[in-house]
Protein backbone atom coordinates (compact mmCIF):
# COMPACT_ATOMS: atom_id res chain seq x y z
CA UNK A 1 0.00 0.00 0.00
CA UNK A 2 1.10 3.13 -0.70
CA UNK A 3 0.60 6.46 1.33
CA UNK A 4 1.39 9.87 0.24
CA UNK A 5 3.31 12.29 2.55
CA UNK A 6 1.47 15.96 1.41
CA UNK A 7 -1.83 16.95 -0.14
CA UNK A 8 -0.35 17.78 -3.41
CA UNK A 9 1.24 14.09 -3.86
CA UNK A 10 -2.53 12.93 -3.03
CA UNK A 11 -3.52 15.00 -5.68
CA UNK A 12 -0.42 14.27 -8.03
CA UNK A 13 -0.72 10.31 -7.08
CA UNK A 14 -4.37 10.31 -8.24
CA UNK A 15 -4.03 11.78 -11.59
CA UNK A 16 -1.57 9.66 -12.16
CA UNK A 17 -3.39 6.37 -10.78
CA UNK A 18 -6.49 7.57 -13.41
CA UNK A 19 -4.47 7.57 -16.48
CA UNK A 20 -2.72 4.40 -16.10
CA UNK A 21 -6.57 3.33 -15.81
CA UNK A 22 -8.40 5.26 -18.82
CA UNK A 23 -11.70 3.25 -17.87
CA UNK A 24 -11.75 5.16 -14.67
CA UNK A 25 -12.36 4.41 -11.20
CA UNK A 26 -14.84 4.67 -7.83
CA UNK A 27 -13.73 6.34 -4.92
CA UNK A 28 -13.63 2.88 -3.56
CA UNK A 29 -11.57 1.61 -5.47
CA UNK A 30 -8.71 5.10 -5.25
CA UNK A 31 -9.19 4.70 -1.56
CA UNK A 32 -7.87 1.03 -1.61
CA UNK A 33 -5.34 2.45 -4.00
CA UNK A 34 -4.27 5.44 -2.32
CA UNK A 35 -4.38 4.37 1.25
CA UNK A 36 -6.82 6.73 2.82
CA UNK A 37 -10.45 6.94 3.87
CA UNK A 38 -13.15 7.06 1.01
CA UNK A 39 -14.18 10.67 2.84
CA UNK A 40 -10.60 12.01 2.16
CA UNK A 41 -10.00 10.71 -1.75
CA UNK A 42 -13.73 12.00 -2.16
CA UNK A 43 -12.79 15.88 -0.97
CA UNK A 44 -9.68 15.42 -3.25
CA UNK A 45 -11.54 14.72 -6.20
CA UNK A 46 -14.39 17.20 -5.45
CA UNK A 47 -11.31 19.33 -5.68
CA UNK A 48 -9.88 18.06 -9.19
CA UNK A 49 -13.48 17.70 -10.73
CA UNK A 50 -13.95 21.76 -9.58
CA UNK A 51 -10.58 22.54 -11.38
CA UNK A 52 -11.76 20.52 -13.96
CA UNK A 53 -8.99 18.01 -13.94
CA UNK A 54 -11.42 14.84 -13.77
CA UNK A 55 -14.42 14.39 -15.07
CA UNK A 56 -17.39 11.91 -13.71
CA UNK A 57 -19.64 9.61 -15.48
CA UNK A 58 -22.39 7.62 -14.06
CA UNK A 59 -22.43 4.01 -14.15
CA UNK A 60 -25.84 2.72 -12.15
CA UNK A 61 -25.93 4.35 -8.89
CA UNK A 62 -22.09 4.46 -8.62
CA UNK A 63 -20.00 7.59 -9.80
CA UNK A 64 -16.62 6.55 -11.83
CA UNK A 65 -14.07 9.13 -11.84
CA UNK A 66 -11.52 9.42 -15.46
CA UNK A 67 -8.88 12.16 -16.25
CA UNK A 68 -10.30 15.24 -17.93
CA UNK A 69 -9.03 15.30 -21.54
CA UNK A 70 -8.53 18.87 -21.87
CA UNK A 71 -6.24 20.78 -23.72
CA UNK A 72 -4.07 23.14 -21.09
CA UNK A 73 -5.33 26.63 -20.82
CA UNK A 74 -1.87 27.94 -20.83
CA UNK A 75 -1.11 26.46 -24.40
CA UNK A 76 -4.49 27.77 -26.04
CA UNK A 77 -3.26 31.07 -24.32
CA UNK A 78 -0.08 31.24 -26.04
CA UNK A 79 -0.95 30.20 -29.52
CA UNK A 80 -4.25 31.71 -30.44
CA UNK A 81 -3.87 35.13 -32.45
CA UNK A 82 -7.00 36.75 -30.61
CA UNK A 83 -5.72 38.74 -27.46
CA UNK A 84 -6.49 37.00 -24.24
CA UNK A 85 -5.78 37.60 -20.68
CA UNK A 86 -6.28 35.79 -17.05
CA UNK A 87 -7.28 38.05 -14.23
CA UNK A 88 -7.86 37.18 -10.67
CA UNK A 89 -10.79 38.60 -8.55
CA UNK A 90 -9.01 41.67 -7.92
CA UNK A 91 -8.13 42.25 -11.64
CA UNK A 92 -4.57 41.29 -11.12
CA UNK A 93 -2.50 39.74 -14.18
CA UNK A 94 -2.33 35.93 -13.71
CA UNK A 95 -1.04 35.52 -17.08
CA UNK A 96 -1.23 37.14 -20.42
CA UNK A 97 -0.28 35.99 -24.07
CA UNK A 98 2.07 37.99 -26.38
CA UNK A 99 -0.95 39.48 -28.67
CA UNK A 100 -2.34 41.34 -25.90
CA UNK A 101 1.51 42.22 -24.76
CA UNK A 102 1.97 43.73 -27.83
CA UNK A 103 -1.16 45.83 -27.59
CA UNK A 104 0.01 47.16 -24.22
CA UNK A 105 3.99 47.99 -25.32
CA UNK A 106 5.20 46.37 -21.93
CA UNK A 107 6.40 43.34 -21.20
CA UNK A 108 5.40 40.26 -19.28
CA UNK A 109 7.13 40.53 -15.66
CA UNK A 110 5.76 44.45 -15.49
CA UNK A 111 2.42 42.45 -16.47
CA UNK A 112 2.45 39.33 -13.88
CA UNK A 113 0.61 40.45 -10.66
CA UNK A 114 -0.24 43.99 -11.99
CA UNK A 115 -4.26 45.48 -11.87
CA UNK A 116 -5.10 46.13 -15.08
CA UNK A 117 -5.95 49.77 -14.21
CA UNK A 118 -2.82 50.70 -13.10
CA UNK A 119 -0.48 49.14 -15.72
CA UNK A 120 2.49 51.04 -17.10
CA UNK A 121 0.92 52.01 -20.50
CA UNK A 122 1.67 54.89 -22.78
CA UNK A 123 -0.99 55.09 -24.82
CA UNK A 124 -4.05 56.80 -23.38
CA UNK A 125 -6.06 55.42 -25.59
CA UNK A 126 -4.89 51.93 -24.86
CA UNK A 127 -5.19 52.74 -20.66
CA UNK A 128 -8.70 53.67 -21.86
CA UNK A 129 -9.40 50.36 -23.22
CA UNK A 130 -8.24 48.26 -20.21
CA UNK A 131 -10.34 50.90 -17.96
CA UNK A 132 -13.21 49.97 -20.34
CA UNK A 133 -12.68 46.22 -19.52
CA UNK A 134 -12.16 47.40 -15.33
CA UNK A 135 -15.59 48.71 -15.31
CA UNK A 136 -17.38 45.93 -17.01
CA UNK A 137 -16.10 43.71 -14.35
CA UNK A 138 -16.96 45.52 -11.73
CA UNK A 139 -20.59 45.93 -13.01
CA UNK A 140 -20.68 42.27 -14.51
CA UNK A 141 -22.03 43.17 -17.78
CA UNK A 142 -21.64 42.85 -21.07
CA UNK A 143 -18.59 44.29 -22.79
CA UNK A 144 -19.21 46.18 -25.79
CA UNK A 145 -17.11 46.40 -28.72
CA UNK A 146 -13.63 48.06 -28.37
CA UNK A 147 -11.59 50.25 -30.38
CA UNK A 148 -8.62 52.47 -30.58
CA UNK A 149 -8.07 55.39 -33.26
CA UNK A 150 -5.56 57.52 -31.73
CA UNK A 151 -1.72 56.28 -32.34
CA UNK A 152 -2.61 53.03 -34.06
CA UNK A 153 -6.45 52.14 -35.49
CA UNK A 154 -7.47 48.74 -33.78
CA UNK A 155 -10.90 47.57 -33.73
CA UNK A 156 -11.54 44.69 -31.17
CA UNK A 157 -14.75 41.93 -29.99
CA UNK A 158 -15.03 41.87 -26.45
CA UNK A 159 -15.87 38.72 -24.42
CA UNK A 160 -15.11 38.36 -20.29
CA UNK A 161 -15.66 34.73 -19.39
CA UNK A 162 -15.99 34.24 -15.69
CA UNK A 163 -12.86 31.50 -14.98
CA UNK A 164 -12.44 28.86 -11.95
CA UNK A 165 -9.06 28.25 -11.60
CA UNK A 166 -7.46 24.83 -10.46
CA UNK A 167 -6.97 25.90 -6.83
CA UNK A 168 -10.84 26.74 -6.51
CA UNK A 169 -10.41 30.55 -7.03
CA UNK A 170 -12.27 32.83 -9.20
CA UNK A 171 -11.30 34.94 -11.86
CA UNK A 172 -12.02 36.50 -15.41
CA UNK A 173 -10.38 35.55 -18.46
CA UNK A 174 -10.97 38.71 -21.07
CA UNK A 175 -10.39 37.84 -24.90
CA UNK A 176 -10.03 40.78 -27.49
CA UNK A 177 -10.39 39.42 -31.03
CA UNK A 178 -8.93 41.59 -33.41
CA UNK A 179 -11.29 43.26 -36.25
CA UNK A 180 -9.01 45.51 -37.40
CA UNK A 181 -8.07 44.09 -40.74
CA UNK A 182 -12.02 43.47 -41.68
CA UNK A 183 -13.44 46.92 -40.10
CA UNK A 184 -10.47 48.36 -42.69
CA UNK A 185 -11.68 46.04 -45.51
CA UNK A 186 -15.35 47.25 -45.04
CA UNK A 187 -14.15 50.90 -44.83
CA UNK A 188 -12.36 50.49 -47.74
CA UNK A 189 -15.33 48.93 -49.66
CA UNK A 190 -17.68 51.61 -48.14
CA UNK A 191 -15.24 53.82 -50.02
CA UNK A 192 -14.38 52.31 -53.05
CA UNK A 193 -17.96 52.08 -53.24
CA UNK A 194 -18.64 55.58 -53.04
CA UNK A 195 -16.17 56.51 -55.39
CA UNK A 196 -17.89 54.82 -58.33
CA UNK A 197 -21.41 55.40 -57.18
CA UNK A 198 -21.63 57.98 -59.34
CA UNK A 199 -20.13 56.30 -62.40
CA UNK A 200 -22.87 53.61 -61.70
CA UNK A 201 -25.59 55.69 -61.85
CA UNK A 202 -24.54 57.96 -65.20
CA UNK A 203 -23.89 54.42 -67.09
CA UNK A 204 -25.68 54.56 -70.40
CA UNK A 205 -26.59 50.02 -69.29
CA UNK A 206 -28.15 48.16 -66.35
CA UNK A 207 -25.99 48.05 -63.29
CA UNK A 208 -27.32 46.26 -60.55
CA UNK A 209 -26.30 43.58 -57.59
CA UNK A 210 -28.10 40.55 -56.08
CA UNK A 211 -27.00 38.69 -52.76
CA UNK A 212 -26.50 35.04 -52.99
CA UNK A 213 -30.29 34.36 -52.82
CA UNK A 214 -30.74 36.86 -55.63
CA UNK A 215 -31.90 39.35 -53.70
CA UNK A 216 -31.35 42.90 -55.35
CA UNK A 217 -29.13 45.36 -53.52
CA UNK A 218 -28.06 47.82 -55.72
CA UNK A 219 -30.38 49.38 -58.85
CA UNK A 220 -29.20 52.35 -60.80
CA UNK A 221 -30.62 54.89 -62.18
CA UNK A 222 -30.75 53.47 -65.64
CA UNK A 223 -32.30 50.39 -64.46
CA UNK A 224 -34.68 52.61 -62.82
CA UNK A 225 -35.61 54.16 -66.51
CA UNK A 226 -35.37 50.56 -68.20
CA UNK A 227 -37.42 48.33 -66.16
CA UNK A 228 -40.16 50.83 -64.66
CA UNK A 229 -39.08 50.01 -60.63
CA UNK A 230 -38.06 52.89 -58.54
CA UNK A 231 -35.42 52.08 -55.82
CA UNK A 232 -37.45 52.34 -52.96
CA UNK A 233 -40.49 49.30 -55.04
CA UNK A 234 -37.61 47.03 -56.39
CA UNK A 235 -34.92 46.76 -52.87
CA UNK A 236 -34.59 43.79 -51.48
CA UNK A 237 -36.62 42.08 -53.44
CA UNK A 238 -36.12 39.12 -55.69
CA UNK A 239 -35.08 39.23 -59.47
CA UNK A 240 -37.31 36.40 -60.38
CA UNK A 241 -40.74 37.70 -60.22
CA UNK A 242 -39.75 41.29 -60.25
CA UNK A 243 -37.22 41.76 -63.76
CA UNK A 244 -36.67 38.26 -64.29
CA UNK A 245 -40.09 36.33 -65.42
CA UNK A 246 -40.08 32.50 -63.76
CA UNK A 247 -40.04 31.28 -67.29
CA UNK A 248 -38.39 32.64 -70.76
CA UNK A 249 -41.15 32.68 -73.23
CA UNK A 250 -39.01 29.85 -74.84
CA UNK A 251 -39.34 28.01 -71.88
CA UNK A 252 -36.04 28.09 -70.83
CA UNK A 253 -36.51 27.79 -66.57
CA UNK A 254 -35.13 31.05 -65.37
CA UNK A 255 -35.33 30.33 -61.84
CA UNK A 256 -32.60 27.68 -62.48
CA UNK A 257 -30.52 30.14 -64.58
CA UNK A 258 -30.65 33.13 -61.60
CA UNK A 259 -29.68 30.01 -59.06
CA UNK A 260 -26.88 28.57 -61.12
CA UNK A 261 -26.22 32.74 -61.45
CA UNK A 262 -25.61 33.04 -57.75
CA UNK A 263 -23.70 29.81 -57.07
CA UNK A 264 -21.54 29.87 -60.11
CA UNK A 265 -21.30 33.60 -61.82
CA UNK A 266 -18.31 32.23 -63.70
CA UNK A 267 -19.91 29.89 -65.42
CA UNK A 268 -22.10 32.53 -66.74
CA UNK A 269 -19.60 35.13 -67.10
CA UNK A 270 -21.18 36.24 -70.26
CA UNK A 271 -25.33 35.36 -71.50
CA UNK A 272 -28.02 36.55 -72.29
CA UNK A 273 -31.80 36.11 -71.28
CA UNK A 274 -35.36 37.53 -71.29
CA UNK A 275 -36.22 39.87 -68.75
CA UNK A 276 -39.59 41.55 -68.02
CA UNK A 277 -40.38 45.69 -67.36
CA UNK A 278 -42.97 46.15 -65.18
CA UNK A 279 -45.61 46.56 -67.44
CA UNK A 280 -44.99 43.30 -68.75
CA UNK A 281 -42.53 43.70 -71.87
CA UNK A 282 -40.55 41.21 -72.41
CA UNK A 283 -37.07 42.96 -73.35
CA UNK A 284 -33.10 40.45 -73.82
CA UNK A 285 -30.11 42.20 -72.12
CA UNK A 286 -27.21 40.50 -72.73
CA UNK A 287 -26.00 40.13 -68.76
CA UNK A 288 -21.60 40.13 -67.96
CA UNK A 289 -21.72 38.80 -64.23
CA UNK A 290 -19.19 39.12 -61.31
CA UNK A 291 -18.34 37.81 -58.37
CA UNK A 292 -18.07 40.40 -55.56
CA UNK A 293 -16.08 39.08 -52.45
CA UNK A 294 -15.12 40.17 -48.98
CA UNK A 295 -11.72 40.39 -46.91
CA UNK A 296 -11.77 37.03 -46.60
CA UNK A 297 -12.30 35.85 -50.04
CA UNK A 298 -16.04 34.17 -49.41
CA UNK A 299 -18.44 34.95 -51.74
CA UNK A 300 -20.83 38.37 -50.64
CA UNK A 301 -22.63 39.90 -54.17
CA UNK A 302 -23.18 39.30 -57.73
CA UNK A 303 -22.32 42.39 -60.18
CA UNK A 304 -24.45 42.35 -62.81
CA UNK A 305 -23.87 44.44 -65.99
CA UNK A 306 -26.73 44.59 -68.38
CA UNK A 307 -27.08 45.23 -71.94
CA UNK A 308 -30.13 46.03 -73.86
CA UNK A 309 -30.14 43.44 -77.00
CA UNK A 310 -33.81 43.43 -77.67
CA UNK A 311 -33.93 44.70 -81.26
CA UNK A 312 -30.97 41.92 -81.77
CA UNK A 313 -33.46 39.55 -80.33
CA UNK A 314 -36.47 40.44 -82.18
CA UNK A 315 -33.96 40.54 -85.80
CA UNK A 316 -32.96 37.08 -84.81
CA UNK A 317 -36.30 35.76 -85.01
CA UNK A 318 -37.68 37.48 -88.05
CA UNK A 319 -34.56 36.00 -89.26
CA UNK A 320 -35.61 32.62 -88.83
CA UNK A 321 -39.50 33.27 -89.51
CA UNK A 322 -38.67 33.99 -93.10
CA UNK A 323 -35.90 34.05 -95.24
CA UNK A 324 -36.72 37.19 -97.37
CA UNK A 325 -37.89 39.06 -94.49
CA UNK A 326 -34.51 38.45 -93.10
CA UNK A 327 -32.51 39.66 -95.99
CA UNK A 328 -35.06 42.35 -96.00
CA UNK A 329 -34.21 43.38 -92.20
CA UNK A 330 -30.66 42.72 -92.23
CA UNK A 331 -29.65 44.95 -94.86
CA UNK A 332 -32.00 47.56 -92.95
CA UNK A 333 -29.90 46.97 -89.86
CA UNK A 334 -27.37 49.45 -89.25
CA UNK A 335 -24.83 46.66 -88.01
CA UNK A 336 -23.51 44.06 -90.20
CA UNK A 337 -25.23 40.61 -90.45
CA UNK A 338 -24.00 37.12 -92.35
CA UNK A 339 -24.70 33.83 -92.65
CA UNK A 340 -22.37 31.17 -93.44
CA UNK A 341 -22.23 27.45 -93.82
CA UNK A 342 -20.65 24.67 -91.09
CA UNK A 343 -17.05 25.70 -92.50
CA UNK A 344 -17.60 29.13 -92.55
CA UNK A 345 -17.65 30.04 -96.00
CA UNK A 346 -20.12 33.33 -96.38
CA UNK A 347 -23.50 32.92 -97.58
CA UNK A 348 -25.29 36.22 -96.87
CA UNK A 349 -24.02 39.66 -95.88
CA UNK A 350 -26.13 42.77 -95.67
CA UNK A 351 -24.85 46.27 -96.99
CA UNK A 352 -23.70 46.99 -93.63
CA UNK A 353 -21.34 43.89 -93.76
CA UNK A 354 -20.07 44.89 -96.93
CA UNK A 355 -19.51 48.85 -96.03
CA UNK A 356 -18.05 47.61 -92.92
CA UNK A 357 -15.67 45.57 -94.07
CA UNK A 358 -14.32 46.69 -97.43
CA UNK A 359 -15.87 44.57 -99.73
CA UNK A 360 -18.52 44.00 -102.69
CA UNK A 361 -21.51 41.76 -103.24
CA UNK A 362 -20.04 40.74 -106.35
CA UNK A 363 -17.04 38.96 -104.45
CA UNK A 364 -19.49 36.67 -102.54
CA UNK A 365 -19.93 33.98 -104.73
CA UNK A 366 -15.59 34.22 -104.84
CA UNK A 367 -16.55 32.25 -101.28
CA UNK A 368 -15.28 34.48 -98.97
CA UNK A 369 -14.83 32.60 -95.76
CA UNK A 370 -15.84 34.61 -92.29
CA UNK A 371 -12.71 33.83 -90.44
CA UNK A 372 -10.67 35.75 -92.97
CA UNK A 373 -12.27 38.80 -91.32
CA UNK A 374 -10.51 38.59 -87.74
CA UNK A 375 -7.37 39.08 -86.87
CA UNK A 376 -5.21 35.91 -87.89
CA UNK A 377 -4.37 35.52 -84.33
CA UNK A 378 -7.99 35.63 -83.60
CA UNK A 379 -9.23 32.95 -85.78
CA UNK A 380 -8.28 29.75 -84.27
CA UNK A 381 -10.45 30.82 -81.27
CA UNK A 382 -13.43 31.78 -83.30
CA UNK A 383 -13.16 28.67 -85.10
CA UNK A 384 -13.18 26.35 -81.33
CA UNK A 385 -16.17 28.72 -80.51
CA UNK A 386 -18.40 28.67 -83.81
CA UNK A 387 -17.51 24.41 -83.32
CA UNK A 388 -18.67 24.64 -80.07
CA UNK A 389 -22.25 26.13 -80.79
CA UNK A 390 -22.89 23.95 -83.63
CA UNK A 391 -22.06 21.20 -81.61
CA UNK A 392 -24.34 22.31 -78.34
CA UNK A 393 -26.95 24.18 -80.84
CA UNK A 394 -26.47 27.12 -78.72
CA UNK A 395 -26.84 30.70 -79.01
CA UNK A 396 -22.95 32.38 -78.96
CA UNK A 397 -21.57 35.99 -78.26
CA UNK A 398 -17.68 36.60 -78.41
CA UNK A 399 -15.73 39.73 -79.16
CA UNK A 400 -12.66 40.02 -81.33
CA UNK A 401 -10.84 42.15 -83.53
CA UNK A 402 -11.89 42.43 -86.54
CA UNK A 403 -10.12 42.95 -89.85
CA UNK A 404 -11.36 44.59 -93.20
CA UNK A 405 -10.38 43.73 -96.58
CA UNK A 406 -7.51 46.85 -96.59
CA UNK A 407 -6.09 45.06 -93.62
CA UNK A 408 -7.01 47.74 -90.59
CA UNK A 409 -7.96 46.18 -87.45
CA UNK A 410 -11.61 47.32 -85.27
CA UNK A 411 -12.96 45.55 -81.82
CA UNK A 412 -16.01 44.03 -83.01
CA UNK A 413 -19.07 41.95 -80.45
CA UNK A 414 -20.33 38.82 -82.50
CA UNK A 415 -23.79 37.64 -81.68
CA UNK A 416 -24.02 34.36 -83.26
CA UNK A 417 -26.63 31.48 -83.66
CA UNK A 418 -26.84 27.95 -85.71
CA UNK A 419 -29.13 27.59 -88.72
CA UNK A 420 -31.33 24.59 -88.93
CA UNK A 421 -32.89 22.66 -91.69
CA UNK A 422 -35.21 20.72 -90.40
CA UNK A 423 -33.28 19.32 -87.07
CA UNK A 424 -29.99 19.71 -88.77
CA UNK A 425 -27.43 22.40 -88.03
CA UNK A 426 -26.54 23.54 -91.46
CA UNK A 427 -23.89 26.89 -90.70
CA UNK A 428 -24.88 29.51 -88.80
CA UNK A 429 -26.00 33.33 -88.32
CA UNK A 430 -24.38 36.56 -86.58
CA UNK A 431 -24.71 40.01 -86.23
CA UNK A 432 -21.62 42.30 -85.35
CA UNK A 433 -21.61 45.38 -83.70
CA UNK A 434 -18.78 48.03 -83.94
CA UNK A 435 -17.38 48.66 -80.77
CA UNK A 436 -14.86 51.14 -82.24
CA UNK A 437 -16.39 53.89 -80.16
CA UNK A 438 -16.67 52.18 -76.85
CA UNK A 439 -13.01 50.97 -76.86
CA UNK A 440 -12.40 54.22 -78.07
CA UNK A 441 -14.40 55.82 -75.13
CA UNK A 442 -12.84 53.67 -72.52
CA UNK A 443 -9.28 54.69 -73.96
CA UNK A 444 -9.80 58.33 -73.80
CA UNK A 445 -11.03 57.63 -69.63
CA UNK A 446 -7.87 55.94 -69.12
CA UNK A 447 -5.75 58.66 -70.91
CA UNK A 448 -7.82 61.30 -69.28
CA UNK A 449 -6.75 60.15 -65.85
CA UNK A 450 -3.07 59.57 -66.83
CA UNK A 451 -2.82 63.02 -67.82
CA UNK A 452 -4.56 64.16 -64.55
CA UNK A 453 -1.53 62.68 -62.74
CA UNK A 454 1.13 63.48 -65.04
CA UNK A 455 0.04 66.98 -64.59
CA UNK A 456 -0.24 67.02 -61.10
CA UNK A 457 3.24 66.09 -60.65
CA UNK A 458 4.40 68.14 -63.71
CA UNK A 459 3.51 70.85 -61.49
CA UNK A 460 6.30 72.78 -59.97
CA UNK A 461 3.59 74.32 -57.85
CA UNK A 462 3.32 71.86 -54.23
CA UNK A 463 -0.33 70.59 -55.11
CA UNK A 464 -1.82 69.29 -51.77
CA UNK A 465 -5.30 67.22 -51.62
CA UNK A 466 -7.06 67.00 -48.08
CA UNK A 467 -10.05 65.64 -47.07
CA UNK A 468 -12.74 66.83 -44.06
CA UNK A 469 -10.16 65.60 -41.83
CA UNK A 470 -6.49 67.13 -42.82
CA UNK A 471 -5.84 64.09 -43.91
CA UNK A 472 -3.80 63.79 -47.10
CA UNK A 473 -5.25 62.34 -50.12
CA UNK A 474 -2.54 63.59 -53.11
CA UNK A 475 0.71 65.02 -52.73
CA UNK A 476 2.57 65.48 -55.64
CA UNK A 477 5.83 65.36 -56.44
CA UNK A 478 7.13 68.99 -56.02
CA UNK A 479 6.19 68.03 -52.20
CA UNK A 480 7.78 65.10 -52.23
CA UNK A 481 10.94 67.17 -53.79
CA UNK A 482 10.58 69.82 -50.87
CA UNK A 483 10.08 67.73 -47.90
CA UNK A 484 12.17 64.71 -48.72
CA UNK A 485 8.80 62.29 -47.73
CA UNK A 486 6.76 60.11 -50.38
CA UNK A 487 3.43 60.42 -51.26
CA UNK A 488 2.87 56.68 -49.88
CA UNK A 489 4.60 57.90 -46.38
CA UNK A 490 2.29 60.82 -46.04
CA UNK A 491 -0.67 59.22 -47.12
CA UNK A 492 -3.67 59.21 -44.75
CA UNK A 493 -1.77 61.07 -42.65
CA UNK A 494 -2.98 64.96 -40.93
CA UNK A 495 -0.43 67.34 -42.29
CA UNK A 496 -0.26 68.59 -38.97
CA UNK A 497 1.22 65.68 -37.75
CA UNK A 498 4.15 65.86 -40.13
CA UNK A 499 4.89 69.05 -41.06
CA UNK A 500 3.92 71.69 -39.12
CA UNK A 501 5.74 73.75 -35.82
CA UNK A 502 3.67 73.22 -32.78
CA UNK A 503 3.53 76.72 -32.40
CA UNK A 504 1.66 77.11 -36.11
CA UNK A 505 -0.60 74.65 -36.03
CA UNK A 506 -3.58 75.60 -33.61
CA UNK A 507 -3.48 78.39 -36.55
CA UNK A 508 -3.58 75.94 -39.55
CA UNK A 509 -6.39 74.52 -38.34
CA UNK A 510 -8.24 77.32 -37.89
CA UNK A 511 -8.11 78.19 -41.38
CA UNK A 512 -8.89 74.53 -42.48
CA UNK A 513 -12.05 74.63 -40.01
CA UNK A 514 -12.75 77.60 -41.58
CA UNK A 515 -12.62 76.46 -45.40
CA UNK A 516 -14.12 72.85 -44.39
CA UNK A 517 -17.01 74.98 -43.10
CA UNK A 518 -17.67 76.59 -46.42
CA UNK A 519 -15.58 79.61 -46.54
CA UNK A 520 -14.16 81.17 -49.41
CA UNK A 521 -12.70 83.97 -47.93
CA UNK A 522 -9.62 82.98 -46.97
CA UNK A 523 -7.86 82.11 -50.00
CA UNK A 524 -4.36 81.69 -49.23
CA UNK A 525 -2.26 81.36 -46.08
CA UNK A 526 1.45 81.30 -45.69
CA UNK A 527 3.02 78.35 -42.88
CA UNK A 528 6.34 76.96 -42.09
CA UNK A 529 6.95 73.39 -43.23
CA UNK A 530 9.62 70.95 -41.55
CA UNK A 531 11.03 68.50 -43.87
CA UNK A 532 12.60 65.43 -43.21
CA UNK A 533 15.87 65.95 -42.73
CA UNK A 534 14.29 69.23 -40.17
CA UNK A 535 14.69 71.79 -42.24
CA UNK A 536 12.31 74.80 -42.49
CA UNK A 537 10.81 75.88 -45.54
CA UNK A 538 8.19 78.52 -45.75
CA UNK A 539 5.06 77.62 -47.88
CA UNK A 540 2.69 80.21 -49.43
CA UNK A 541 -0.48 78.64 -50.38
CA UNK A 542 -3.93 79.41 -52.13
CA UNK A 543 -6.75 77.32 -50.80
CA UNK A 544 -9.88 76.05 -52.75
CA UNK A 545 -12.38 73.45 -52.06
CA UNK A 546 -14.70 71.16 -53.67
CA UNK A 547 -17.95 70.16 -52.81
CA UNK A 548 -20.44 67.30 -53.01
CA UNK A 549 -23.63 67.39 -55.40
CA UNK A 550 -25.59 68.69 -51.76
CA UNK A 551 -22.79 71.72 -51.38
CA UNK A 552 -20.94 70.19 -48.53
CA UNK A 553 -17.09 70.48 -48.54
CA UNK A 554 -15.55 67.12 -49.48
CA UNK A 555 -11.85 67.47 -49.77
CA UNK A 556 -9.26 71.20 -49.31
CA UNK A 557 -6.91 71.71 -51.98
CA UNK A 558 -3.81 73.83 -51.19
CA UNK A 559 -1.69 75.20 -54.10
CA UNK A 560 1.79 76.35 -52.80
CA UNK A 561 5.08 78.14 -53.42
CA UNK A 562 8.19 77.54 -51.58
CA UNK A 563 9.09 81.55 -50.66
CA UNK A 564 11.85 80.13 -47.60
CA UNK A 565 14.48 82.07 -50.59
CA UNK A 566 12.09 85.01 -50.84
CA UNK A 567 12.00 85.05 -46.83
CA UNK A 568 15.67 84.89 -46.33
CA UNK A 569 16.24 87.76 -48.88
CA UNK A 570 13.79 90.13 -47.11
CA UNK A 571 15.42 88.63 -43.81
CA UNK A 572 19.16 90.02 -45.32
CA UNK A 573 17.27 93.14 -46.49
CA UNK A 574 16.13 94.44 -43.25
CA UNK A 575 19.13 93.84 -41.41
CA UNK A 576 20.93 96.02 -44.27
Amino acid sequence: MVYSKTQEEDFAFIKETLKKNPQGLTVTELAKILGRTKNTVGRYLDILHASGQVEIRACGTAKIFSLSRRVPFASILQHTRDLMIMLDADMRILDINDPFLSLLHITRKEAIGSNIEFLPVADPSVQELLAKIAAAIREKRMLEDLDITKETERYFKARILETQFEDGSTGFTVILIDLTEQKQAERALRQSEEKYRDLVEHASTVILMMDLSGNITLFNEYAEHFFGFSREEIMGKNVVGTIVPATESSGRDLQELIAGICTNPERYKLHENENITRDGKRVWLRWTNRMIRDGSGRPTRILSIGVDITELKQMEEQLRASEKRFRDMANLAPQPAFEADRSGTLLFANEAAYQTFGYSPEELPLGINVYTMLVPEDRERARQNIARMLQDGMQLSSEYTAQRKDGSRFPIIDYAAPIYEGDRIAGFRGIVIDLTRQKEAEAALRRERDFIDAVLHALNALVLVLDREGRIVRFNHACEAVTAYSEAEVKGRAIWDIFLLPEEVAGVKKVFATLVAGSDTLVEHSNCWLTRSGDKRFIQWSNTILRDEEGAVTYVIGTGIDITGQRRLEKKLDEC
